[in-house]
């Protein structure tokens, strides 16, 4: 495919709309959420949430006992941060995906 002047002013034309940077960010705020956390003991990834958690399910099946608070509190709190680091993820998903159709528009048009 020749790129024509035609898409080049198109390219130019609608560089901020295209929004590039924002797209970077976003990636790169994905790849923070899925990559190893920093050393901080405080703080999960939902890759170690949804390790906790399936291990306190696996406990709960196995024992013979009620649920304690204490344990309804972590479930809790861990499902809270695997729904916050996914609905991070696809915030994030929506802008680069947004930006490649936009991309996609100004060479099919």
């Amino acid at each position: 495919m020749k790129i024509t002047q035609e898409i080049k002013s198109k390219l130019r034309e609608n560089y901020e709309r295209l929004a590039f940077l924002e797209a970077i960010n976003a990636f790169y705020q994905i790849k923070g959420l899925v990559t190893e956390n920093s050393g901080k003991k405080s703080s999960y990834h939902a890759e170690e949430a949804l390790y906790q958690l399936h291990q306190l399910f696996l406990n709960l099946l196995q024992e013979d006992h009620t649920i304690k608070g204490s344990e309804v509190r972590k479930i809790q709190r861990l499902i809270n941060i695997i729904e916050e680091d996914m609905n991070r993820i696809t915030s994030n998903t929506g802008i680069i995906l947004d930006t490649v159709q936009k991309i996609r528009g100004v060479f099919t048009n």
